[in-house]
């Protein structure tokens, strides 16, 4: 759970852990964020979606369920969901 700004860039980036559902521990190191807000928020976000935690954001969720529906529908219907979604 870290932000740091890079010297070099100006940028803030994120580097964490968390554990998959395996059991493993994996670091994430995320790059290029504007203020440290944007970074933590991505950094919430991210374990939030890993842990399937119960309050996530509706844009979390829903990012999730367009994942899901494009490795298993076919474009066109990917195409629609997603359409209905991002509409509401």
């Amino acid at each position: 759970m870290s932000q740091y700004k890079d010297e070099k860039t100006g940028k803030w980036y994120a580097i964490f852990r968390y554990r998959t559902y395996e059991g493993a521990n994996k670091q994430v190191k995320k790059c290029g964020f504007a203020t440290k807000r944007e970074a933590k928020q991505y950094e919430t976000d991210f374990i939030s979606k890993m842990n399937g935690s119960k309050d996530m954001s509706v844009k979390s969720l829903s990012e999730l369920y367009l994942a899901d529906c494009k490795k298993r529908n076919k474009p066109a219907s990917y195409q629609t969901t997603a359409d209905c979604l991002r509409n509401r």
